[in-house]
């Protein structure tokens, strides 16, 4: 497994900022994932990878088709939708974990982790008050 949230536990009704629910967010990025290292992916893959059923993945899968946010012609792959929300929870993730590892001092495989689990639940607020509170400590030179 990538790192990702055990899939297996999470509630469907665990909302994101999106409107996409943990679980929904957390396919996305494994099929981002696989489509960066083979163009797209497959639902016997994404059920090895997220440890479920191949049948609980075309069940996702028509969600997230209806969402928009995944295209399902043979091959799985992301809409710019799908993408865009994906290089979102990227870029959260790299910014909570730095934030962890720099300025709190964390170790750094606990704050990729923690990051990992936290991208999914803060808010847009939240992260703009994070990149302004780390720009005040960049000019200010700690």
């Amino acid at each position: 497994v990538l790192g990702y949230p055990n899939i297996v536990a999470m509630s469907s009704e665990n909302r994101c900022q999106e409107g996409l629910s943990l679980k929904q967010e957390t396919y996305i990025e494994v099929i981002g994932e696989m489509e960066r290292r083979h163009g797209h992916a497959h639902v016997t893959e994404l059920a090895r990878e997220l440890g479920v059923s191949k049948p609980s993945v075309v069940q996702m899968l028509r969600r997230l088709t209806e969402a928009g946010v995944v295209r399902k012609t043979g091959e799985i792959t992301l809409t710019e939708e799908g993408r865009r929300t994906v290089q979102e929870l990227g870029d959260r993730q790299a910014l909570l974990q730095d934030f962890m590892i720099t300025d709190l001092g964390m170790d750094r495989k606990i704050a990729s982790e923690e990051a990992c689990r936290m991208e999914h639940i803060v808010s847009p607020t939240f992260i703009r008050s994070l990149r302004h509170f780390r720009k005040g400590l960049d000019e200010h030179g700690k």
